[in-house]
């Protein structure tokens, strides 16, 4: 049984994963589960809804719409979780020196302690 919360912690749905449901992790490259099921009605998964699973938290980070089942009247949803640090994923940092700019892409070599103060 997987329970389904929104950003606040109050119940969305809980539900039984169908038998194709995943739980997918390559290091540095995606670490998921992916939820199989179907309702009758359609119902909407926001971003942040979360899922407090056996392999640790999962949240909804990017917009899912389930899909019309004609033959069940029914919608089939195959809902993706990302690992609760992958939403970092949609973050972009920008370096912003004192110089002035906006820069999305950059390097620096300099001690721990000036990497820190720039985060």
């Amino acid at each position: 049984m997987i329970t389904i919360n929104d950003k606040t912690g109050s119940v969305i749905l809980s539900l039984n994963p169908g038998v194709d449901s995943i739980r997918r992790c390559e290091l540095m490259k995606e670490d998921y589960i992916l939820l199989k099921f179907s309702l009758d009605e359609p119902m909407v998964f926001p971003l942040g809804c979360y899922a407090d699973t056996e392999y640790g938290l999962f949240e909804v980070c990017k917009e899912q719409l389930p899909t019309y089942n004609k033959n069940t009247g029914g919608y089939d949803y195959e809902l993706k979780l990302d690992a609760h640090y992958w939403k970092w994923n949609n973050k972009i940092f920008k370096y912003s020196p004192e110089t002035g700019g906006n820069e999305a892409s950059w390097s620096l070599t300099a001690s721990l302690d000036v990497h820190a103060s720039i985060v």
